[in-house]
C-alpha cells in the first residue's frame, strides 16, 4: 500500500519501527505518534525550529535523530520531535528531515482533520443514512456527496471574494485574537484544548481554514434560508 513520493500521517495506534523503515525503503515519507514510553538512543540533536508566536503555549520542545534501544531494530535510525502542550506530551516520530520542527509537529496536527471529514460526510452531508445497499450505488451516492460538498465550497469562497476576502498563500500563525465563537474547549480534562488559552492558540491556528475551507451546518442552514427566501420573492406579486 506505501507508494513513493507520498506521506503518511498516523496516530500511534500504528506506531512500529519496521513501518518506518518500509516506508523509507520505498521512498515515502512519515509523520507517526509514538507511545510515550519508547527508549531510544539519541544520535544528533537538531535545532528547534518553531515561531515566536508558540512560546509559552509548547513547552519541552525537542528535535534529534535516534535509534531504538531495542537491539532486534537498532539498524533503524528517524527523526524525533516532542513537544508538550498543556499536559500532553507528544512524541512524533518521522522520516522527513526537510522540514523545520513546527512543520512536522503541524502535519500531525492537522491529521484530525481526517477525522472531520468523516464527521462532516457522516452528520453534516447525511451521508450515514444511505440510499441503497448496492456497491456502485453506495459508491455513487458518496461521489455526489462530494461533489455537493465541493460545490457548497466554491459558493462561499465565491462570496468570501466578493467581499474582498481570499484565501492565504501561506498559514502564519495570525498575531490577532481568534473569534471568540470559534474557541471550544474541550469537556475532557486530559486534553489540552481544555486549557482556555491553548484553546484560543489552536482557534487561531485554525482561522483560515475554518473560513475558507469549511462548511458548518450554520452556513448551510443559512444558505438555505437565503434559497428560501429567493424563491419565495420569486413568486410574490409585483409591487410586494
Amino acid at each position: 500500500m506505501i507508494q513513493p513520493e507520498q506521506t503518511y500521517v498516523l496516530d500511534r495506534g500504528s506506531m512500529e519501527y519496521q513501518l518506518v523503515k518500509d516506508v523509507d525503503d520505498r521512498g515515502a515519507w512519515l509523520v507517526v505518534r509514538a507511545y510515550t514510553n519508547i527508549e531510544v538512543e539519541t544520535i544528533e540533536e537538531l535545532p528547534v525550529v518553531v515561531p515566536d508566536a508558540l512560546n509559552g503555549h509548547w513547552t519541552n520542545v525537542r528535535d534529534r535523530i535516534v535509534r531504538p534501544k531495542d537491539p532486534e531494530f537498532a539498524h533503524i535510525s528517524f527523526r524525533l520531535v516532542e513537544c508538550t502542550v498543556g499536559t500532553m506530551t507528544y512524541r512524533l516520530i518521522t522520516n522527513l528531515y526537510q522540514l523545520t520542527t513546527f512543520q512536522i509537529i503541524l502535519l500531525y496536527a492537522y491529521r484530525w482533520q481526517i477525522e472531520l471529514i468523516f464527521r462532516y460526510r457522516k452528520h453534516t452531508m447525511h451521508g450515514v443514512r444511505i440510499i441503497t445497499q448496492n456497491p456502485i450505488g453506495i459508491q455513487n451516492f458518496f461521489y455526489a456527496l462530494l461533489l455537493t460538498a465541493l460545490l457548497h465550497l466554491h459558493l462561499k469562497q465565491h462570496c468570501l471574494a466578493e467581499e474582498g476576502h481570499d484565501p492565504p498563500n501561506n498559514l502564519p500563525i495570525p498575531p490577532q485574537k481568534p473569534d471568540e465563537r470559534n474557541v471550544q474547549t474541550s469537556d475532557d480534562g486530559g486534553r489540552p484544548t481544555n486549557h482556555l488559552a491553548i484553546a484560543r492558540f489552536f482557534a487561531r491556528l485554525n482561522d483560515a481554514l475554518t473560513r475558507f475551507w469549511k462548511i458548518s451546518k450554520h452556513w448551510l442552514h443559512t444558505l438555505a434560508d437565503c434559497l428560501r427566501g429567493n424563491l419565495a420573492g420569486s413568486r410574490s406579486p409585483p409591487g410586494c
